[in-house]
């Protein structure tokens, strides 16, 4: 594993004051933390700019106005200049207490314009004012060394104002406690000279006086030093923005990070090093970071080792959650869906899954926010983990959670100690859905062993593929006869396994159509193994001799057109976007689809296909074994019966009894029981939204029952008031039609060539009158209205009928409908996208990468699983660059300062941070912490 060089020299940190007296971070240099890629702090910065400390410390530049009429321009050896409007005395330190606080360039502006030190000639009368005998003397301007020469006081300076002397360091700084060298002034003349020579030898006047001279010192060498800096942030974040694209592309394609050996000196680094070596070929900034990081101890920063990818892992993670988050509030409406699972090291991983509806568009989305580990999957710890995460994603789900699903399992769905009713205890509205999916498969799983024939057909398929598949020469063997049989019209496939726990493997396992290699292969292995494997040769025999006759045939081909019906059910339920009306809708199809096909004449059907199918082989007809003839069985006659029953020695018939008619029933019964629900309680409600209820209430609104909308009102009677939902409903219903017809595009936009040359041959001959024009236009009028709808006229999506609502504008002008839709929309039909995280789950933490951390993981799960979420680059580099350690341990030092209401002065701070961290340029860390405390 790659390791970080921990002796890296660390950086410099100072407090920065900003415009609003509060606290900020400021990076100045750093060696081995990630601050070098901050931008705030020296971005829009130019060498000849009078203001830039302002702009590097986020303080506007001051405009200092005061009572005064005259404007003076002030200069301050640059080629901007600063108007302020100030007194004739400028400088009189009296006057300078207004313009507090003191940014830099008002202090520079008033160094610069000098003490106001003036001589008695420019006073009125000639003289200073007199008071008691005594008056201030121009000679305490000066200083006497002690070699006897004499040097001006430049912090003395006197009012005119007020007759009085002020220390305008002090005033500036405002270091000094007492008030009469700052705000009062000192007047007291006969005591000055002592006065003063005690201020100016004072602890604070003389730590004032030295951080004005730093000032002067060290601040002007930062313009240089700037725009060195901003050339070195601006390539380090092309740099991290580089490797932001390559982990974006790795975690969203669900590779591999790192590899065996990750040293620069082997050819194989590991996808993340080879993609950065790669994409370096290309950008000259990257290459050049490349070949310095390779020459160990030149490079000061380290953008790719391990630690960094976690870092920007977690960020690229945060903000994709942020965004869920955002819509999900702006939807207040969810649904919740959690699964787990075993990972490849035996970990139990809970994935968290929030439906809900984006308003702009009407679409419906789930999304997984987080993933969690858990050693205890009791109902009780399930629902602590549930409460944990909404309350770290500030999830109101008291109030919002509309509804819940989950699959089977007890602790999941138990009416009393499980998942769902705990949650209900505290949330009534949070209704449970069993998974729909999951009901569905068990219906199959029921449908493929209702019968002896069905349990031998599937049993004949899954010997097989253990048989070809447990030798590589039987596998090549087999991808051989596929191409002498079929050539290039088919692709060589794999013989698929059976699976009771996996969705539509029986259904795939029908639809392999090798049958004629498969024959062909078995025949083959019957010859060549009877010396070497008699065991095979004889298994071989068997199974070929169970391919080839009537009774298989007929079994896969009632179970192929049964799975035909009912797989786009399937398919449906594992969509995204579908909703409680939809899956009502398309049931009931399914159902009556499979009574149909419960009848005689598509029993007559099956065995034309079946016949068509061994003509089309390339075996003899004669070769398939016909339907056994069954025993005829002389039953006793019972006491109290009338009549015998009556005995069916008709192999076909038998078999369309025992086999077709018994599968069919088992379907159609399954489904019945296991979607009985939905013709009850809330789904009854929800029935009321389908076009052809609202189609119905529209012409006659005397049909809608009096108990309409009752139990949905009562679920939800926190958002929905009965009856306005009523009103709104029979008032929608009206003009529903209408709205449709002209937001929705019609499923063809152009005419049939049919009708194409039919109009072109009536405009050619010109004898259609106008009533037969008119007719054909109302007849093009009623098929544009009979094509609009996706979906069938019973059972049209409510996401249909909520964005013709939302298109339309008539969200305000029916608020209770909308809100009733939104709620319907956000229900949950199945628990799906769990299972298909489970699947990203298996390629992300995979046999080789089963050791990998539990933050990583959520992290690459979520880019990987929600791949669409567009990410904004400069938040990521911002958000990477505050993960430094030099910054999380200051932040920490600061705060525990303002904890235990510690001053922040210049020591403290200092001797705060020097514990920490071993600073090299310790003088000009304190002297920036001393000029910006």
């Amino acid at each position: 594993m790659e390791m970080e060089n921990e002796n890296k020299e660390p950086g410099i940190i100072f407090l920065v004051p900003d415009s609003n007296s509060t606290m900020a971070i400021k990076y100045i240099n750093s060696d081995h933390h990630i601050s070098g890629i901050e931008t705030p702090l020296f971005a829009n910065i130019e060498l000849n700019d009078d203001c830039v400390y302002a702009d590097l410390f986020k303080i506007p530049t001051a405009e200092i106005t005061t009572t005064t009429t005259e404007n003076i321009n002030l200069t301050c050896n640059s080629t901007r200049s600063v108007d302020v409007n100030i007194d004739v005395f400028s400088n009189d330190p009296a006057k300078l207490t207004l313009l507090a606080p003191f940014s830099y360039e008002k202090r520079k502006l008033i160094l610069n314009n000098g003490p106001c030190q003036p001589q008695k000639i420019d006073m009125p009368n000639k003289r200073f004012p007199v008071h008691n005998s005594r008056s201030f003397q121009c000679s305490w301007y000066m200083k006497t060394m002690p070699d006897g020469s004499t040097t001006r006081r430049e912090w003395l300076s006197y009012s005119c104002s007020k007759d009085k002397i002020f220390c305008i360091y002090c005033i500036l700084i405002g270091n000094e406690k007492s008030m009469v060298w700052t705000s009062t002034g000192f007047s007291s003349w006969n005591k000055a000279s002592e006065r003063i020579v005690m201020h100016e030898t004072s602890s604070n006047h003389i730590e004032v006086c030295l951080k004005i001279k730093l000032e002067d010192t060290c601040l002007p060498l930062l313009p240089s030093m700037l725009k060195a800096r901003n050339e070195f942030v601006a390539t380090n974040r092309m740099i991290v923005e580089a490797i932001i694209e390559i982990i974006l592309y790795l975690a969203r394609h669900s590779l591999a990070f790192r590899g065996h050996r990750e040293s620069w000196s082997d050819n194989l680094r590991g996808n993340f090093k080879d993609l950065v070596c790669l994409l370096g070929k290309y950008h000259p900034i990257l290459a050049t970071y490349i070949v310095g990081h390779q020459e160990k101890n030149k490079n000061k920063y380290d953008f790719i080792s391990w630690r960094r990818q976690n870092q920007i892992l977690e960020s690229l993670a945060s903000y994709t959650r942020v965004v869920v988050l955002k819509q999900i509030k702006t939807a207040k409406f969810i649904s919740l869906t959690i699964d787990g699972t075993f990972d490849n090291s035996r970990k139990e991983q809970l994935a968290f899954v929030i439906r809900y509806l984006i308003e702009d568009s009407g679409e419906i989305n789930e999304r997984l926010i987080n993933l969690k580990e858990c050693n205890n999957t009791s109902s009780e710890q399930l629902f602590n983990i549930f409460e944990k995460i909404c309350n770290e994603n500030s999830l109101n789900w008291k109030d919002y959670l509309v509804g819940q699903s989950y699959d089977g399992a007890s602790n999941m769905r138990g009416a009393y100690n499980g998942l769902q009713a705990i949650i209900r205890r505290s949330n009534t509205a949070a209704i449970f859905v069993w998974c729909y999916a999951h009901r569905l498969n068990l219906v199959l799983i029921d449908a493929v062993s209702s019968s002896v024939n069905a349990v031998d057909m599937f049993g004949i398929i899954e010997t097989v593929h253990d048989f070809i598949n447990s030798s590589k020469k039987r596998v090549a063997l087999f991808e051989l006869h596929q191409e002498k049989c079929y050539g290039n019209k088919q692709r060589k496939r794999r013989f698929k396994r059976v699976q009771t726990t996996r969705w539509w493997s029986h259904d795939l396992a029908l639809n392999t159509d090798t049958f004629d290699a498969l024959c062909d292969t078995l025949k083959e292995l019957q010859k060549s193994e009877c010396v070497s494997d008699r065991k095979g040769a004889h298994q071989a025999k068997c199974l070929k001799e169970n391919l080839i006759c009537d009774k298989f045939l007929l079994t896969a081909f009632i179970y192929k057109q049964l799975f035909e019906i009912v797989t786009p059910l399937s398919k449906m339920l594992q969509t995204v976007d579908i909703d409680l009306i939809e899956v009502i809708a398309v049931v009931d199809d399914k159902t009556r689809e499979l009574k149909n096909a419960r009848s005689d004449v598509h029993f007559l059907k099956l065995q034309e296909k079946v016949n068509l199918f061994k003509m089309s082989t390339s075996m003899d007809i004669e070769d398939f074994k016909p339907l056994p003839l069954n025993r005829s069985k002389r039953v006793p006659k019972r006491s109290a019966e009338e009549t015998q029953d009556e005995v069916i020695t008709d192999p076909l018939q038998n078999f369309k009894i025992q086999t077709f008619f018994v599968a069919y029933d088992t379907a159609i019964v399954q489904i019945k029981e296991r979607f009985s629900e939905i013709a009850k309680g809330i789904y009854k409600d929800l029935s009321l939204f389908s076009r052809r209820r609202l189609e119905e209430i529209s012409k006659n609104n005397d049909l809608l029952p009096k108990d309409a909308f009752d139990v949905f009102s009562d679920v939800y009677s926190k958002f929905i008031q009965k009856d306005v939902l009523k009103r709104e409903y029979l008032q929608f219903s009206k003009s529903y039609f209408n709205f449709e017809q002209v937001k929705l595009l019609p499923l063809q936009l152009h005419k049939s060539k049919i009708e194409i040359d039919d109009d072109l041959s009536s405009s050619l001959t010109d004898e259609a009158s106008e009533s037969e024009t008119e007719d054909s236009f109302e007849n093009n009028d009623n098929k544009q209205v009979k094509e609009v709808p996706k979906l069938h006229k019973n059972g049209c999506s409510l996401s249909i009928v909520l964005k013709v609502l939302l298109i339309s504008g008539l969200s305000s002008t029916f608020p209770m409908l909308t809100t009733a839709l939104k709620i319907a929309v956000t229900l949950p039909v199945a628990s799906t996208t769990p299972e298909r995280t489970f699947s990203k789950l298996n390629i992300v933490k995979n046999k080789l990468r089963s050791t990998m951390a539990e933050g990583r993981l959520e992290s690459l799960m979520i880019l990987s699983c929600e791949s669409d979420i567009k990410i904004e680059t400069d938040q990521i580099i911002n958000d990477f660059a505050r993960k430094s350690i030099i910054v999380l341990i200051f932040q920490i030092i600061v705060f525990s300062l303002f904890k235990n209401n510690i001053q922040l002065n210049s020591t403290k701070l200092y001797c705060s941070f020097k514990k920490k961290i071993t600073i090299s340029s310790s003088f000009t860390i304190f002297s920036l912490i001393v000029l910006l405390n």
